[in-house]
């Protein structure tokens, strides 16, 4: 990971190699089924080595989206690699697999937004001298300039030139964010240190009634991370068709409720059966028989709360809204009031709430149990989000709002 030109084809040349091994359909004569998916993991774990590095170094943001796109789909290649290995191991080395498919998926989910968040408040942090956040900036846009120079010289003169000082450049970065790690360990810690949360720290953070469900969408697949206080599962389900068009469809029929209630008014029931088919759809592939018995008993006890990490679309998805089980009300009920609010929601099962990563949600948990409020860089925000009478606008921003009733 040294002395390389350029990352996009060193990290496009691992990725190929890893595919390579990880594919069970190509016989390599020197190498057993079990062997090959070592080699692809140490291949992909070599990218994941390469794409901190190029987060380091990049600094625009078409830049990072397009390492970011390329960078996904590496993880899950990875995280499928993982899962295969784990049905092919010795069970002393499951657990091994198991938590590095969690590193994949965490580095996958969080990197960005933490880069993001450590960067603007990494800055809080007092006592660090103005000429070092001052040389820390400048050497931060020269990195970027000679990367740009060097890619867009037009002979090989140029492009040494260009490629010393960018090396030169490069130590003198390094050489400060070890300045930076050894005397203001706070400031590098939130800004350059964003490991990713490990199974064992995540357990010892939820109580024994919590469980955390890590989803991660991939090609085919989706693969469900389950960690309580002392327990861990993987399981991996096959990734419905049209999944992003059916939860479209299903967000429609829960913000039209009033159709749904008109048809039960009128005995007519054609767009309620579809919703209720896709609500339970959507529970039997998101919540497994694996997972359902992780939550209900399992191991060591039953969960009551659940953190949920959606991916891609699933982000879309409230899942306490979610059927457990199908609802078989005859339609002869039709007048009674209470018909919606007696299909079986997850809600009435578990309290739920949602976090963008489980390296997220430790970095903004209080690290000691208080009385008072604790504010950390992380947590010292509110949001709310505006709701509308209006249906025609509901759910709109006050921009987008201002745009639609102009």
């Amino acid at each position: 990971m040294k002395n390389y030109f350029g990352y996009n084809d060193l990290l496009t040349s691992l990725q190929s190699k890893a595919k390579i091994f990880a594919d069970t359909s190509i016989t390599l004569p020197k190498f057993s089924t079990l062997e090959k998916l070592e080699l692809a993991l140490r291949h992909y774990q070599a990218a994941d080595t390469l794409i901190s590095l190029a987060r380091q170094d990049i600094r625009t943001k078409s830049d990072k989206l397009a390492l970011g796109e390329q960078a996904n789909e590496i993880y899950n290649e990875a995280i499928n690699v993982c899962i295969d290995l784990e049905a092919s191991a010795r069970p002393s080395f499951v657990s091994k697999y198991k938590e590095q498919a969690f590193c994949f998926s965490e580095k996958n989910k969080s990197s960005v937004l933490l880069e993001a968040l450590a960067g603007a408040e990494a800055l809080q942090f007092a006592g660090i001298p103005d000429t070092l956040l001052d040389m820390e900036h400048k050497l931060s846009i020269d990195i970027v300039n000679y990367i740009n120079l060097k890619n867009n010289s037009k002979n090989d003169s140029l492009t040494n030139i260009w490629n010393a000082l960018l090396f030169k450049t490069k130590r003198s970065y390094d050489s400060l964010i070890s300045i930076f790690e050894m005397q203001y360990p706070d400031y590098y810690n939130l800004k350059y240190n964003n490991s990713p949360a490990t199974v064992e720290e995540i357990s010892d953070l939820v109580d024994k009634k919590t469980a955390i469900l890590s989803y991660v969408i991939g090609d085919s697949t989706i693969t469900i991370f389950a960690i309580g206080k002392r327990d861990f599962t993987v399981t991996q389900v096959a990734k419905i068709d049209s999944l992003k068009e059916k939860i479209n469809a299903y967000r429609f029929y829960i913000s039209n409720t009033d159709l749904l209630q008109q048809e039960v008014m009128y005995g007519m029931h054609e767009s309620v059966d579809l919703y209720q088919e896709l609500a339970i759809q959507f529970y039997n592939l998101l919540f497994p028989a694996e997972i359902q018995e992780f939550l209900k008993g399992g191991i060591l006890y039953d969960i009551e709360n659940l953190i949920i990490i959606p991916d891609g679309q699933l982000a879309t998805l409230p899942f306490e809204t979610l059927h457990t089980e199908n609802y078989n009300a005859e339609w002869t009920d039709w007048k009674n009031k209470d018909y919606f609010s007696n299909m079986p929601y997850l809600i009435k099962d578990y309290n739920i709430s949602y976090n963008y990563s489980a390296t997220l949600f430790q970095q903004t948990r209080p690290k000691e149990k208080t009385d008072e409020i604790e504010v950390t860089p992380l947590n010292d925000w509110l949001a709310f989000a505006p709701v509308f009478d209006d249906k025609n606008i509901a759910g709109t921003t006050m921009k987008t709002r201002e745009l639609l009733t102009f």
